[in-house]
C-alpha cells in the first residue's frame, strides 16, 4: 500500500511539474547561496586567525612571566630553553615550526617621517619558515645582508615612511641599560603579513645584531610555536606547563593572546545558524504554498480515496512524502553545485584585489580561500527536512476540516 502511495506522490508532483520545479529551484538557489556565504565567510575568519598566528602569536607562545603586562628587556627567556627536546620541531614532534623573537619598541625615522615600530629580532631562516614570509614578500629579498645591517619592513610601515628597497632608515631605541642608541639600517625587503595593524609597525632585524643594539647578552622575548594540528594546542600547553613548571614562564594559546579572534569565530558560527534558519523559512514557505494549493485542488480526489477505504493516515503520508520529495530535490540541486563551488574556491580562491585596502584593515589577503565543512550540508539537510515536514501541518489540518468525503455528495 505504501509503495503505491509513494508512486502516487511522485506522479502528483510530475502532474504539476512547473510548480514543483519552481519550488525546487528556489530551495536549490537559496541553499547554493547559503553554502557560498558560509564557505567564504568562514574562510575569511580562518585567514585572519592564520595570519595572526603566523605573524604574531603562534598556536602557542612562551613568555617570561610578567613580560606581557610590563614589557622589559630584563624579562627574557633564557637561550637554554631552546635546547629542550620537547620544544624542537622535527619528525615525531607535534610542533611544526618555532621562532625565537626578541621584541622591543623603537622609533624608525627617515628624512620625511618617523614612526613608532615593533622591533623583532629573529633568526631569519626560522622566521621565513615559521611565518611563511616567502609568500608575503612584496619587494626586495628576505636577507639582512653580509653586514647584518639590513631591515625588513611591513608594507604599511614602508608606505608611512615613504621608503622602498635600498633606502636608508635610522632606528632609535632604549637599550637594556636605559641608554638611547641609534642604528643606521638599509631596507632590504618589504613584506605584507595580511594584518594591517602588524604591517604598520613591523620591523625585522637579525637577532644577533638586535641583541648588540639593545645591549642584551642573551635571551629572547617570545618563543612562538606552530603545531601540525591546531587541535593539539591544549594538549601541548598542558604538557609544557607540567614540564616547565620550575621555570618562570607564561604559556599562552593564540585565543588567550587574541581573544577577539576566537569571538569572531563564534560570531561566524552564530551567523551560519541564522543563515540556516533563513533557508528553513524559504523552504518552509515555498513548500507550504505548493502543498496548500495542491491539497485544496485535490479535495474531490481525496474524497474518492477515502470512499475506497484509504485511511486518512495514508493520505497524510502521501502529502508529507510529496513535500519531502520537493525538499530533497531542492537539497540535491543546491548541494551539488554548492559543493563544486566551494571545492573550486578552496583551491583557486576568490580574488578581491579591488578591495585590497579594506581587506588589509581586517587582516585579510586579497584572495579569499573558502572553507568546506560537512556541517554545512548536514545542518542544511536537517533544516530543509524539518521545514518540509512542518509545512504540511496547516494544509493537512485544513484538509481534515474540509471533510473531503462529503464533497462527493455535493452536486
Amino acid at each position: 500500500m505504501y509503495k503505491m502511495i509513494h508512486h502516487m506522490a511522485w506522479n502528483n508532483l510530475g502532474r504539476r511539474y512547473g510548480r514543483s520545479l519552481l519550488v525546487i529551484l528556489m530551495i536549490g538557489a537559496s541553499l547554493w547561496g547559503l553554502l557560498f556565504m558560509e564557505g567564504i565567510y568562514d574562510g575569511m575568519t580562518e585567514q585572519i586567525i592564520s595570519n595572526t598566528i603566523q605573524s604574531d602569536s603562534g598556536d602557542l607562545s612562551l613568555f617570561a612571566r610578567g613580560s606581557r603586562l610590563e614589557p622589559s628587556l630584563k624579562l627574557l627567556l633564557p637561550d637554554t630553553l631552546l635546547e629542550r627536546e620537547s620544544l624542537h620541531p622535527g619528525p615525531g614532534s607535534l610542533i611544526k615550526s618555532r621562532s625565537a623573537r626578541l621584541s622591543h619598541t623603537g622609533l624608525l625615522a627617515t628624512a620625511h617621517a618617523a614612526r613608532q615600530v615593533k622591533i623583532q629580532g629573529v633568526v631569519l631562516k626560522q622566521e621565513i619558515h615559521h611565518a611563511e614570509l616567502s609568500g608575503k614578500l612584496i619587494s626586495g629579498t628576505l636577507d639582512f645582508g653580509r653586514t647584518r645591517t639590513g631591515a625588513i619592513l611591513g608594507q604599511g610601515l614602508a608606505e608611512h615612511l615613504r621608503v622602498t628597497v635600498g633606502h636608508k632608515v635610522i632606528l632609535t631605541a632604549q637599550d637594556q641599560q636605559q641608554n638611547i642608541n641609534s642604528l643606521a639600517l638599509r631596507v632590504t625587503g618589504i613584506v605584507r603579513s595580511g594584518n594591517q595593524q602588524i604591517d604598520e609597525q613591523l620591523l625585522y632585524l637579525d637577532l644577533g645584531h638586535c641583541r648588540e643594539f639593545l645591549g642584551v647578552a642573551q635571551g629572547f622575548s617570545q618563543l612562538s610555536l606552530i603545531l601540525h594540528e591546531q587541535a593539539d594546542v591544549h594538549l601541548i600547553q598542558n604538557q609544557l606547563s607540567l614540564e616547565l613548571k620550575d621555570q618562570s614562564l607564561d604559556i599562552l594559546r593564540w585565543d588567550q593572546l587574541s581573544p577577539a579572534l576566537l569571538q569572531s569565530r563564534q560570531v561566524m558560527e552564530t551567523f551560519n545558524l541564522i543563515c540556516n534558519l533563513l533557508v528553513f523559512c524559504v523552504a518552509g514557505l515555498g513548500v507550504w504554498g505548493v502543498v496548500t494549493v495542491s491539497v485544496l485542488e485535490r479535495l474531490r480526489e481525496f474524497g474518492v480515496m477515502l470512499a475506497l477505504g484509504t485511511s486518512f493516515l495514508q493520505i497524510q503520508v502521501q502529502v508529507l512524502l510529496e513535500s519531502i520529495l520537493l525538499g530533497l530535490g531542492g537539497f540535491v540541486l543546491g548541494a551539488g553545485p554548492g559543493a563544486a563551488t566551494l571545492i573550486w574556491l578552496a583551491h583557486h580562491g576568490l580574488d578581491l584585489q579591488i578591495f585590497q585596502e579594506g581587506l588589509q584593515a581586517f587582516g585579510l589577503d586579497t584572495i579569499i580561500y573558502a572553507v568546506i565543512r560537512t556541517g554545512y550540508f548536514t545542518t542544511a539537510f536537517i533544516a530543509i527536512f524539518l521545514a518540509c515536514a512542518s509545512s504540511v501541518i496547516l494544509p493537512l489540518h485544513r484538509l481534515k476540516q474540509a471533510r473531503p468525503i462529503t464533497i462527493l455528495n455535493q452536486p
